[in-house]
């Protein structure tokens, strides 16, 4: 196939962004038009037809790292500890900066279990407070949540809470993301990158005065497309996005 082998020698992102039915906000249809993946539309490859195998955070990750369905998974994993099972990761053993960015984990163990069985690094902001960065998270998130109330946004107290809580690590991933991805291209090195935000994870939390579930779906998923172009422009400013795969 053409395609085949043309990728070879670049980097990788992929952007997890959970959770985002098409029925809330359809990216094949729609995504032309937003400013993150819009910018990758010229030169995609989009798919019509869109599956989970699991209807469950950990598990469809487990099946994006390992191309496997979740059956088995934590037998797999506990059979294999201390070793590497072949999976999207261990493929990439050339690749120097390898990881797996989330704000916390769903399921403490098994979830490390996996990122270490399947290669790569881990990074959970809730277990590194000491990150320089997580003062930017919680100032980023702070200020979002100030601009949706000068538009009219109105928050219950501890619906403004959790929002906090969500931005501020989400936010906190999203700079050390940036933060690893420039250090790796100034060093002259090749990555490949997992962010997983939370901010799109169910129960929704409301941004504005949405009058349905999915009109509140439809918002998070325009929040996190703000993201994915924060990631390309970083990467466009380093000179690396066209030797760089966005999934």
């Amino acid at each position: 196939h053409p395609l085949v082998g043309q990728e070879e020698g670049a980097d990788l992102l992929i952007f997890m962004m959970e959770t985002g039915p098409a029925r809330a906000l359809d990216l094949a249809v729609y995504g032309r038009g937003l400013p993150g993946a819009g910018a990758l539309f010229h030169r995609a490859l989009i798919a019509t037809r869109h599956y989970t195998t699991h209807p469950y955070s950990s598990d469809a990750m487990y099946s994006v790292l390992s191309g496997l369905y979740p059956q088995g998974r934590g037998r797999l994993i506990r059979g294999a500890a201390g070793s590497r099972v072949n999976a999207l990761m261990t493929a990439l053993d050339d690749v120097p900066v390898r990881g797996v960015y989330v704000p916390s984990l769903y399921n403490l163990d098994l979830d490390a279990d996996m990122y270490a069985v399947f290669g790569g690094t881990l990074y959970a902001a809730d277990t590194h407070a000491d990150d320089p960065l997580r003062i930017e998270g919680e100032r980023r998130g702070d200020a979002l949540i100030q601009s949706l109330e000068r538009s009219g946004s109105r928050f219950e107290g501890t619906v403004r809470d959790r929002l906090r809580r969500r931005l501020a690590a989400d936010f906190h991933v999203l700079e050390r993301v940036k933060a690893d991805i420039t250090a790796a291209v100034r060093a002259g090195s090749r990555y490949a990158i997992m962010f997983f935000p939370e901010l799109g994870h169910a129960p929704w939390l409301p941004l504005g005065d949405e009058h349905t579930i999915m009109a509140r779906g439809h918002a998070l998923i325009r929040v996190q497309d703000a993201w994915l172009k924060e990631l390309v422009d970083t990467i466009r400013t380093l000179g690396r996005l066209d030797r760089t795969v966005i999934a």
